[in-house]
């Protein structure tokens, strides 16, 4: 049985109550966790953004070419663009698209009306004011529109007939100052139900056509998006375990049982408790390995064995008497122990026998010295072998003629 089985087994049988109660924590933590995991529903509250409705208007126009030619062809479609030409596309061909969205039920009823607005503008200053303005109404649609559904209204004019029609307004009231504008403009109206809230809203969308020369100008505004929201909300949710309660608390539970059946078993069966040899021989290795410092390896001649010998009970009774006579303990390895010689009395201690060193069980010689042989017969219940019997051995290895 190796060294650090002794240790432990020494730990465990000398702490093992708090082994016990640190294992029943740990069983105890990871059933505590998978309760938490697998026997109960957390909850918790968080905050979700209102109810939301995006209402979207966009105008789509374009000219069929009304005169042939060698860049465009006659009856040609010119579509969504910037500028078109007075002569070749006078008719302005439009569609206005209107819908709605939301994140919940809801019907609309809505009426886009589309109108031809003249008018006659200062903008010499800084605030632009308008000196007349004449509204004439090309065409209306009514529709009820659920979430996601599209109300469309068309609309056409010509332009040069437009700018006859707008010199003329402005003629009436002797040709003002101002800036003359053409444009076609939708007004929406629409009351309802959003998001199971009633709701009645107006929007105004203008394409305005600005004459120039041989060409007139469109100013499309593009996607007119407007968006509303109601109040945030309380919702309550479901909290998942995260992973040290679905994975972390089973194991520390099974983990903890495991180790107190084992160290359960392991103490009714006594193999944990340390006999004598085995305590003793976890002493030695302890002492060995703090009072390496003071221990050398080497031999000691043999006249030493004339000398009184003190039979000392421990490695660190040993280096004591070392310490306190300025002197060092030698380590005879072939014959297993540690001496310590001051003045002419020489202090010896013999480690245990390993407890798993069949090797070790050597039988101890006899002499006819009644008085050698009680102290052999002492010696042999805790040490391997007597200082004289192994000096006897290295005597008769150096007298053997086969010796090289």
């Amino acid at each position: 049985m190796s060294a650090w089985n002794r240790r432990l087994r020494s730990v465990l049988d000398r702490r093992f109550v708090l082994f016990v109660l640190l294992l029943l924590a740990l069983t105890l933590a990871g059933g505590w966790l998978s309760y938490q995991a697998y026997g109960t529903t957390e909850t918790a509250v968080e905050q979700r953004p209102g109810p939301t409705a995006t209402f979207v208007g966009e105008f789509d126009h374009g000219a069929d070419v009304a005169v042939d030619g060698p860049v465009f062809a006659e009856g040609e479609r010119l579509a969504n663009r910037s500028t078109y030409f007075t002569r070749t596309t006078p008719v302005l061909d439009g569609r206005f698209r209107y819908t709605y969205s939301a994140t919940g039920d809801g019907n609309l009823s809505v009426t886009a009306t589309v109108d031809t607005v003249f008018r006659s503008v200062d903008d010499s200053g800084g605030d632009t004011g308008e000196y007349w303005r004449v509204r004439r109404e090309v065409n209306r649609t009514s529709a009820v529109l659920a979430p996601t559904e599209e109300l469309d209204v068309r609309f056409s004019g010509n332009v040069t007939e437009l700018i006859d029609e707008i010199r003329r307004y402005d003629e009436s009231v002797g040709r003002t100052p101002g800036s003359l504008e053409i444009a076609f403009v939708t007004t929406v109206t629409a009351e309802g139900t959003v998001n199971g809230e009633p709701t009645a809203r107006s929007q105004t969308y203008r394409l305005g056509v600005d004459p120039d020369g041989s060409v007139y100008r469109v100013a499309d505004p593009g996607p007119v998006t407007n968006e509303t929201s109601g109040p945030p909300r309380e919702v309550r949710v479901e909290v998942s375990p995260g992973p040290l309660e679905r994975f972390g608390g089973p194991a520390a539970a099974v983990l903890g049982l495991l180790g107190l059946l084992s160290l359960g078993h392991l103490r009714y069966r006594g193999r944990l408790a340390l006999d004598d040899r085995e305590r003793a021989t976890l002493t030695f290795e302890r002492d060995r390995s703090e009072y390496d410092e003071w221990i050398t390896t080497g031999r000691l001649p043999r006249e030493t064995r004339e000398k009184p010998t003190v039979e000392v009970d421990s490695l660190e009774g040993l280096v004591d008497v070392a310490i306190d006579s300025d002197r060092r303990v030698i380590e005879h390895e072939s014959r297993r122990e540690f001496v310590t010689v001051v003045d002419d009395v020489v202090y010896r201690f013999a480690p245990p026998r390993d407890p798993d060193d069949e090797s070790d069980q050597e039988p101890i010689p006899t002499t006819d010295d009644p008085d050698e042989s009680d102290r052999q017969s002492h010696d042999s219940s805790s040490q391997p072998i007597t200082w004289t019997d192994r000096e006897d051995e290295d005597a008769r290895s150096t007298d053997s003629p086969n010796r090289d």
